[in-house]
């Protein structure tokens, strides 16, 4: 069993479980409260009730509480104290004790939560049972800063009660009063709490003038005003932020991914640079070098920095997923495969891992067991839109388009806006050959989502490629393919393809084949076959024609879960 600290560190508010950190006038009182308590029992007169006894061996194991055990003890022999009767003056110090041993009882409680890498499966059960305790203690000393900060901290995790959460931390700001860090940290947390962003960003600004060295006010400022589109602002926080301490990893993070957005990759990548020289044995650094050497399409120096990371920690999830995808991408199929295992193992059951798992197998056409593992996530999650979008998307690939229509069909129906289900369901009916079908699907997405260049490219093809006549558009084809290409910058092989049979549509042989080259020179694996194909038919001076028709393939039997959990 995990011990305390020591006495004098017993009541500090950790920063992992309060959101701020320790050393603030709340938790120096709860620190030497129980000294304090001790010293005022040793001083009284005569005991004046029954319950004396009992407040003494709670004073006297309150100091010397080292387990969770010990606290319990002292919460028990307060209570049993206090029913019994005390003097007037003890059931004031009685009620001090039995507040403040609640909170200490909770904040270890919230710190099995929050300071791990991983919570534990158990973590709602904890919060009950810490939430349960805080009240308690409230309701003995409505005026403890403390529990009204952790309450807030625990209500804003998933499933919590938000309303709660901000009354929580408005009653931690009331009770502050002029401490600047305590102001300050409580602040912070009720500005994260606030919807309104004007409001929000009220909290932060007073946060940091109560206490200009709070790294967590920099910090949530510096992300509010990210989120209100102010990128000069947010880069001058974290800057700020950085200043005070260079090692934070969250202020590391965000000012690396807001120099990448503002495609400043050169100084994202030296001051990423300048964190591993000054912390060597930090995986962080190198994790967010990674993503900012993917987003210059720079694979191997990724790999490189991943590699690094993994090293340095090898239990560290993100890292380990995210090489899973970088080798994924460079066809390591085997190890891109260890990888997601190795965070099953850390975390089993771990959502991330298995939706990337499955991405693995479709990319080597083993859709069936992705349709397995996106189905066993299902069983956790079946009202995620999401889940099952990709559910449809592999059952397409696995030759079952209608099952994928039935799908998409059901999430259509359910929310008639939903253009990303509109469109998947146009392409899996254009291959089960109704194209007047997919056509009206392409209509109605392009209506919801009109810049998307995958809706253009796809509704341009069937008016350009369709055998039936009465279906074919050649110049809408031509206008939508056009725009497509331009929003992709003419690097996408099947968008070039599309525009190349929207130019032989319209009769313009000459565009049709320099497109279809170009697509050519872009195209791979068995898109550069039909790419070939469409060529040889321009130099003939003959449009490309196509309709789709694929057998479906039968239902397969429900995997049992032996076989999910098998690998």
């Amino acid at each position: 069993m995990n011990r305390l600290p020591e006495v004098v560190d017993r009541g500090r508010l950790h920063a992992d479980a309060s959101g701020h950190r320790a050393g603030t006038s709340w938790t120096t009182a709860l620190a030497v409260l129980g000294l304090f308590l001790t010293m005022c029992a040793n001083s009284l007169p005569a005991r004046a009730a029954s319950g004396q006894d009992d407040l003494d061996s709670a004073t006297v194991k309150q100091v010397q509480a080292r387990t969770m055990e010990d606290l319990e003890e002292v919460i028990q022999l307060c209570e049993s104290a206090l029913q019994k009767g005390l003097s007037k003056d003890n059931e004031r110090i009685a009620r001090q004790l039995l507040s403040s041993t609640l909170y200490q009882h909770a904040s270890r409680t919230g710190r099995a939560i929050f300071e791990g890498r991983v919570p534990p499966a158990q973590w709602p059960e904890y919060r009950r049972y810490a939430l349960n305790n805080l009240e308690k203690a409230l309701r003995h000393d409505e005026k403890l800063g403390a529990c009204h900060v952790l309450i807030a901290r625990l209500e804003m995790l998933p499933g919590g009660d938000r309303e709660n959460a901000q009354r929580a931390a408005s009653k931690a700001v009331e009770l502050s009063g002029d401490d600047g860090e305590q102001l300050s940290a409580a602040l912070v947390l009720r500005g994260s709490l606030i919807e309104d962003a004007d409001q929000r960003l009220a909290d932060f600004d007073r946060a940091i003038e109560s206490n200009p060295r709070n790294v967590d006010a920099w910090r949530a400022r510096g992300l509010a005003h990210l989120l209100r589109g102010d990128d000069d602002k947010a880069l001058n926080d974290f800057n700020k932020l950085l200043e005070i301490d260079a090692g934070d990893i969250g202020g590391l993070q965000a000012l690396a991914e807001l120099l990448a957005r503002k495609k400043q990759f050169d100084q994202a990548v030296a001051r990423l640079g300048q964190a591993i020289e000054r912390f060597p044995e930090s995986h962080v650094p190198y994790l967010l070098r990674a993503r900012v050497w993917l987003l210059q399409d720079e694979p191997d120096k990724a790999l490189e920095d991943l590699n690094k990371a993994v090293n340095i920690d090898p239990q560290n999830l993100a890292a380990l997923l995210l090489r899973a995808r970088v080798r994924q991408g460079r066809q390591h199929w085997d190890a891109a495969h260890a990888d997601i295992q190795r965070a099953l193992q850390l975390q089993p059951g771990l959502p991330q891992a298995i939706l990337l798992r499955s991405m693995l197998y479709a990319a080597q056409g083993r859709h069936g067991d992705a349709i397995a593992d996106v189905r066993q996530l299902l069983r956790a999650n079946p009202d995620s839109r999401e889940l099952q979008i990709q559910l449809a998307v592999y059952h397409v690939g696995d030759s079952r388009p209608r099952k994928a229509i039935e799908i998409y069909s059901a999430l259509i129906e359910a929310d008639p806006q939903d253009w990303i289900s509109l469109r998947g369901r146009a392409d899996a009916l254009l291959s089960t050959g109704d194209q007047v079908a997919a056509l009206e699907d392409y209509e109605a997405a392009l209506k919801l989502q009109p810049d998307d260049s995958g809706v253009m490219n796809n509704l341009a093809w069937v008016l350009a490629t369709s055998p039936d006549a009465k279906l074919r558009d050649g110049q809408r084809s031509l206008e939508l393919a056009r725009k497509a290409s331009e929003l992709t910058e003419h690097k996408q092989a099947h968008i070039l393809s599309t525009l190349a049979a929207a130019c032989a549509e319209t009769g313009d042989f000459d565009s049709a084949r320099n497109w279809s080259r170009k697509a050519l020179a872009l195209g791979d694996g068995e898109l550069k076959e039909q790419l070939t194909a469409e060529l040889r038919s321009y130099e003939q001076q003959k449009p490309w024609r196509e309709l789709q028709d694929v057998p479906e393939r039968p239902d397969q039997a429900p995997p049992k879960d032996s076989d999910l959990d098998a690998e």
